[in-house]
């Protein structure tokens, strides 16, 4: 079997507003964007993808815009369009007879403009999650755990934005962005933030990257687990999605 990577696509997609007669784009040379006058901001993504051997596309980033431009490829309209990147990944096993999932979240240290060779970024938190509901995506009680316990809003006056990648509920997320949805229970996404998808296979971007390290940090800490022998408490903070969760904040990832 060939093992050479198949050839990466960008694109921008959105609707427009209305019906209209003529589309614009306006490069905007200095920051590298295009402005989509009329466009619908909420239908504006900009995605990455290969074509698989079916001849679908696959699709390994999608970044959505919360105003009217996009830019040339994924990474460069997280950093223009965020002002803030967390990534929040959640791998689930099996131990001690009981289901663990192991959610564990990365962040970039500070605003992102602020950044100019390379944007870094390190282990926030983790999460064990002890017997998830059945009926609730672990994934998600991840994510709401971090936003509710990691993120502090409104931040910068109401007016930043933060952009949160995910590996899970695509064809959700703009829903989720837009309030149209709630992302969990009965709770809505903050204004201020929003839901972008990613593949940590998707090595060559920020956010693969990002998605790639949460990955492989919720390993370590199951492997720690079980290595170590580790006896799971009774808990009772799960506030009924969940049996209840333990934090772990210190890695060496």
């Amino acid at each position: 079997m060939s093992t050479d990577k198949k050839s990466r696509k960008e694109m921008c997609i959105f609707t427009t507003k209305e019906n209209v007669s003529e589309i614009n784009f306006i490069y905007d040379k200095e920051r590298d964007i295009f402005i989509l006058p009329e466009a619908d901001p909420n239908s504006i993504r900009v995605e990455r993808s290969y074509e698989r051997n079916s001849g679908k596309p696959k699709i390994l980033s999608s970044v959505q815009a919360h105003r009217n431009f996009a830019a040339l490829d994924v990474d460069t309209m997280l950093t223009k369009e965020y002002k803030y990147l967390i990534s929040i990944d959640t791998n689930s096993r099996e131990y001690d007879g009981k289901n663990l999932s192991i959610c564990t979240c990365y962040h970039v240290p500070g605003k992102l403009d602020k950044f100019i060779d390379g944007v870094p970024f390190h282990h926030l938190i983790s999460y064990v999650i002890v017997n998830p509901s059945k009926d609730i995506n672990p994934e998600i009680i991840g994510w709401h755990l971090v936003i509710e316990k990691q993120i502090k809003v409104p931040f910068d006056n109401g007016k930043g934005v933060m952009a949160i990648v995910v590996d899970s509920e695509k064809d959700s997320l703009s829903k989720f962005n837009s309030g149209e949805l709630p992302y969990f229970k009965d709770h809505y996404l903050p204004s201020q933030l929003k839901f972008c998808y990613a593949s940590d296979k998707d090595k060559d971007t920020l956010s693969g990257q990002m998605l790639k390290m949460c990955h492989n940090v919720s390993n370590q800490v199951f492997r720690h687990i079980q290595t170590e022998r580790k006896t799971i408490p009774l808990l009772t903070n799960g506030n009924g999605f969940c049996d209840g969760y333990l934090v772990v904040k210190g890695t060496n990832a």
